[in-house]
């Protein structure tokens, strides 16, 4: 029996690391293989700061096109959506390379978001400088929360330069990815931006 379960431990190790590690950070576990986290997600289609939309396309890593299926007045039918809470690799920037990591994390938004039907959420301002909208993205079919997983993925780093309601999980899924040594964090080869 003993050798049983060790044989068990060493097979599954990593994923008993995934499933201690969403524990601790209040994540429920494992929705077909995935993490779902609904914490973040709790009556996100009843308030009046969500608008429900479609993905036309994936800009970068951060930055996406949607479609806004029930407008508001203060909204354009299109709208480019900026990430809160998240910064990944350039791939798009006029005057910047394509970065390490950058098509990965563009690859990585564009398989999770492109044609599907999300829930925007909005924290305290709802453009950033260059007129784009700034959101949280979650995926309709299963609450996926594209800002919040870019990060604990490795695809992107925790974007603390200003206030927004989930920094603090941010930071903590980005001590998770450098820890896992995941994406971005791969053999520690990134040292940061």
């Amino acid at each position: 029996m003993k050798t049983i379960i060790n044989h068990f431990i060493k097979r599954n190790k990593r994923r008993m690391l995934y499933i201690a590690l969403a524990i601790i950070m209040g994540c429920p576990i494992l929705k077909n293989g995935d993490f779902s986290f609904s914490p973040f997600t709790q009556n996100n289609t009843e308030t009046s700061e969500t608008v429900k939309a479609y993905v036309n396309r994936c800009v970068d890593g951060d930055t996406i096109e949607v479609k806004i299926l029930t407008p508001k007045a203060w909204l354009e039918e299109t709208e480019k959506i900026r990430l809160i809470g998240v910064n990944t690799p350039e791939t798009k920037h006029p005057k910047k390379k394509v970065q390490y990591f950058g098509k990965e994390a563009s690859a990585y938004t564009k398989k999770a978001m492109e044609h599907q039907n999300v829930f925007l959420q909005f924290d305290q301002n709802k453009r950033d400088r260059y007129g784009r909208l700034l959101a949280y993205v979650f995926r309709e079919e299963d609450s996926f929360f594209l800002n919040y997983r870019l990060v604990y993925d490795g695809f992107g780093f925790a974007y603390t330069k200003y206030p927004f309601k989930y920094k603090e999980k941010f930071k903590a899924a980005e001590r998770s990815a450098r820890q896992r040594n995941v994406g971005l964090w791969k053999n520690n080869t990134h040292k940061g931006e």
